[in-house]
C-alpha cells in the first residue's frame, strides 16, 4: 500500500515542477519522474525477488544474513531509500 500511494504521490510533484518552475521546468520535471520511477522499479524488484528467496519472516532473515548470496538486492534497497 506505502508503495502504491508514494507512486501517486509523484503525479502532483510533477505538475509542481512542471507549472511553477523556470526555464528548464520541464527537463527537470521529466528528469524527476525518470530518477523516481527507477528507483522505486528497482526497489520493487529487489524486495520481490529478496522475499521469494528468503521470505519476509525477519527473524529467519536475520539468521541466514551473514550467509546471503542475495547481498547485491539488500545493496540495491539501500541505494532506492
Amino acid at each position: 500500500l506505502f508503495v502504491i500511494l508514494w507512486e501517486a504521490m509523484l503525479l502532483p510533484v510533477y505538475l509542481l515542477i512542471n507549472l511553477s518552475g523556470g526555464s528548464q521546468r520541464k527537463n527537470a520535471s521529466l528528469t524527476f519522474m525518470i530518477y523516481m520511477v527507477a528507483g522505486a522499479a528497482l526497489s520493487i524488484v529487489a524486495l520481490s525477488i529478496l522475499g521469494s528467496s528468503v521470505g519476509f519472516d525477519m527473524e529467519q532473515a536475520a539468521a541466514k544474513a551473514p550467509f546471503l548470496p542475495e547481498a547485491g538486492l539488500c545493496f540495491a534497497i539501500f541505494l532506492t531509500a
